[in-house]
């Protein structure tokens, strides 16, 4: 019998919970497992898909961090220094 390479998938306990927060969460996945073409084992010798997963990766992360942070109002000092400006008295 040959011994033949799989990819190994988490097996995780029955009582593993998780928040609703990480349920909803897109999960990062490779692009390369969702080719249907058999994987060429020089590839995996070279670390090829090492580079492919860590190129996706670091681009997964970058939009992540892009569409989670805050959002900040800009400061409009000319309208704070209008408010603050000192007004003529009338003389009568």
């Amino acid at each position: 019998m040959k011994a033949e390479w799989s990819k190994a998938f988490i097996v995780r306990p029955r009582d593993n919970l998780q928040s609703h927060v990480y349920i909803k969460q897109k999960k990062f996945v490779p692009s390369y497992e969702n080719d249907p073409c058999p994987i060429p084992m020089n590839w995996l010798m070279g670390w090829e898909y090492a580079r492919i997963w860590l190129r996706e990766r670091d681009d997964y992360i970058s939009a992540r961090l892009r569409k989670s942070k805050a959002k900040r109002i800009k400061n409009d000092y000319t309208a704070w220094l209008l408010k603050r400006q000192v007004k003529p008295k009338k003389i009568s």
